[in-house]
């Protein structure tokens, strides 16, 4: 059985802490156990994140599993409501789009732990990466930045 957190701390471990890790652990934990036993975690060098792929048919399962493990969910009609941290990661991400979903933890806790479902064109498959992002700006303020770039070395 893989370990899912070790796994994204292995890709990550620079920016992780042990105090601020634990809400990822408890998440990859979840959606493990509660999700098909058939799934392989792999690490997602592009985005950063944990990366795994179901098929269509698991669609509810894992919906089910990302509300009970995040605070909120954000989709194509309500992300320009989201917190000015959330609506950056969503650009980085290439935007919500139709039938896409960002499940986000608490924006205002120093740590944003995110699960981004995204189905596939194809409507066979749908991708789930877990990802996490240091927050450095000030959730309360509305005053618009810039999103955050991510290099190599980031």
């Amino acid at each position: 059985m893989p370990d899912l957190f070790h796994l994204y701390s292995l890709g990550r471990d620079e920016r992780m802490e042990k105090h601020s890790s634990q809400e990822l652990e408890t998440i990859c934990d979840s959606i493990f156990s509660e999700t098909s036993k058939d799934v392989s975690w792999k690490w997602d060098e592009r985005f950063h994140a944990l990366l795994s792929e179901f098929p269509s048919d698991d669609r509810e399962e894992v919906i089910s599993v990302l509300e009970k493990n995040f605070d909120m969910c954000w989709n194509e009609a309500n992300i320009n409501e989201a917190p000015l941290p959330v609506r950056n990661i969503a650009s980085q991400l290439g935007e919500v789009r139709k039938n896409q979903l960002l499940f986000t933890s608490n924006p205002s806790r120093e740590v944003l732990v995110l699960g981004a479902y995204w189905p596939w064109e194809n409507g066979k498959r749908f991708s789930l990466r877990i990802l996490m992002d240091m927050l450095s700006i000030d959730i309360g303020s509305e005053t618009p930045e810039e999103p955050i770039e991510r290099t190599a070395n980031s």
